[in-house]
């Protein structure tokens, strides 16, 4: 149980570490680079915290107990 939760809490950092990656070229394919706010979505600070709260998470996954051991 501990690892699938620890599984799941990787996976959501994850995803939004892509979220940061791919909005860009969405916005962009979507015209609305140019909206006001749209270089807002995510600064810096968002970006330094999803990172540490990923890594953290990484670690976590990877000192977590498999249950088929």
């Amino acid at each position: 149980r501990r690892f699938i939760e620890a599984m799941k809490g990787l996976q959501d950092h994850l995803g939004s570490l892509n979220d940061i990656a791919t909005a860009p070229d969405m916005l962009a394919a979507l015209e609305l680079s140019d909206v006001t706010g749209a270089d807002d979505l995510f600064s810096g600070e968002d970006k330094s915290k999803l990172l540490k709260d990923a890594a953290e998470a990484h670690d976590t996954f990877v000192k977590t107990r498999r249950f088929w051991r």
